[in-house]
């Protein structure tokens, strides 16, 4: 597992500080969360990010840290959350991502839900006037989810148009979107490390339960 990188501290011991060796460790608990938490501050950092780019697009050679944008919709509540991770590349990319444990096929209309506000605030950002008769140009959007949970059976990709009611198999849909699965199988780089600490994680928790040993023994 990567070494998180320390934040700057004044030096100075906080005053509810405490330390993990002492006898208050046998009450310390796990973010149930934690998996997510490690996703959303792993690719917070620009070099990291980068190495998630390019291992959806690897043969990008040139992309550097400063041509990626995190974007965020940490404060837009959508039903009471929001994606994990969404970044732009280049302004011609809008890459979203989720981490999910379980496996979920409502995923492609939660990402969609996450597309459209983030392209809201895209137009608000860049000036945009959709209701114009000047054609405006939005980066083309491209949606993951890095599934890190065990069902073997989970497809390579999900397709919007399998939530819409049809009469027929060949009915055709007016509005869908790919989400491309990323697992254990077909990742590479960061994302295959990331799915690896998952999968410790988990096999620590069944060991100890969430307590400090399962974390101590993850890293």
């Amino acid at each position: 597992m990567r070494e998180t990188k320390k934040r700057d501290y004044d030096g100075k011991k906080r005053k509810n500080h405490i330390e993990l060796d002492t006898e208050y460790k046998p009450r310390i608990t796990v973010n149930r969360a934690s998996k997510d938490s490690v996703f959303t501050d792993l690719f917070s950092y620009p070099e990291y990010l980068l190495e998630l780019y390019k291992s959806l697009f690897p043969e990008d050679k040139e992309c550097k840290k400063e041509d990626l944008e995190i974007l965020s919709l940490g404060n837009l509540f959508l039903n009471g959350s929001y994606n994990d991770l969404g970044f732009l590349v280049k302004d011609r990319l809008l890459i979203l991502v989720e981490a999910q444990s379980t496996w979920n096929p409502n995923i492609p209309m939660r990402m969609l839900n996450y597309l459209v506000y983030t392209y809201r605030e895209y137009e608000y950002q860049h000036g945009f006037n959709k209701y114009g008769s000047k054609l405006e140009h939005y980066p083309q959007p491209e949606l993951y989810v890095v599934y890190t949970g065990s069902n073997p059976e989970v497809p390579n990709k999900l397709h919007l148009k399998d939530c819409f009611v049809l009469n027929s198999s060949s009915d055709e849909v007016s509005v869908d979107c790919t989400v491309n699965v990323i697992n254990s199988t077909n990742s590479s780089g960061i994302l295959t490390e990331y799915i690896s600490f998952c999968k410790i994680f988990n096999d620590m928790v069944k060991r100890y339960g969430y307590k400090f040993d399962a974390i101590k023994e993850t890293i």
